[in-house]
């Protein structure tokens, strides 16, 4: 079973955090971090963002397709 761990991205530039907050340290804006959930492939060792590996895209979806 995969390990659950998130990180937080700034939305504006990229960089990342293991906890949320309010201004990001590298840009200095404002309340642009999202959470992403990353596992950790147990064969492999290597941690993997679940949106990434599955190509979803940034949009929003109905709640009947969740």
């Amino acid at each position: 079973m995969a390990k659950i761990k998130t990180l937080f991205t700034c939305q504006n530039c990229g960089n990342s955090s293991p906890k949320w907050q309010g201004k990001c340290d590298a840009c200095g804006e404002w309340n642009t971090y999202v959470e992403e959930i990353i596992s950790k492939n147990i064969k492999e060792g290597s941690w993997q963002s679940k949106s990434k590996s599955k190509g979803s895209s940034n949009r929003p979806r109905l709640l009947n397709e969740i």
